[in-house]
């Protein structure tokens, strides 16, 4: 489809779709039409697997984490909403949270003694100062007109 790559439309002819006996059931218009991505086929695939009883063991494992992860983002970093317009600056605040909360578990494996005297707590704290600066300079209202 013109602008959009990764779809695909499928238009069946006016002829067979006046003469089929479904017609009323399955469209009001002169002739049926689907949008499919192109990853229709891998969706098929993983909701099948899904059913799988090992499946459902695996995200009955995993599920707890990945979720508390997302809550976590969500009610605690600012998830819930975006903050600007625009996919890219929404990627970016995903990107600074996932980032914000990587430099928690970071700071919870490798506690502050004295200060900053650990090196790694010292890189991790000049990188959150970086961050913290390009978001500012990203989101701030020069930038966004």
């Amino acid at each position: 489809m013109k602008g959009r790559p990764r779809q695909r439309r499928y238009l069946a002819s006016k002829v067979v779709c006046r003469h089929c006996p479904l017609k009323d059931k399955c469209t009001r218009s002169s002739r049926r039409q689907l949008k499919v991505s192109v990853d229709h086929v891998a969706l098929v695939r993983l909701r099948a697997d899904s059913q799988t009883d090992s499946f459902k063991r695996l995200y009955r494992i995993r599920a707890p984490v990945v979720e508390g992860v997302f809550a976590e983002a969500k009610q605690w970093h600012g998830l819930r909403r975006a903050w600007r317009r625009s996919l890219g600056k929404l990627r970016v605040q995903c990107l600074l949270i996932a980032a914000v909360i990587n430099f928690k578990r970071l700071a919870a494996v490798f506690p502050l003694r004295n200060g900053f005297d650990n090196p790694f707590v010292s890189l991790i704290a000049t990188s959150w100062r970086t961050i913290i600066s390009i978001s500012r300079r990203m989101f701030s209202r020069e930038a966004i007109a």
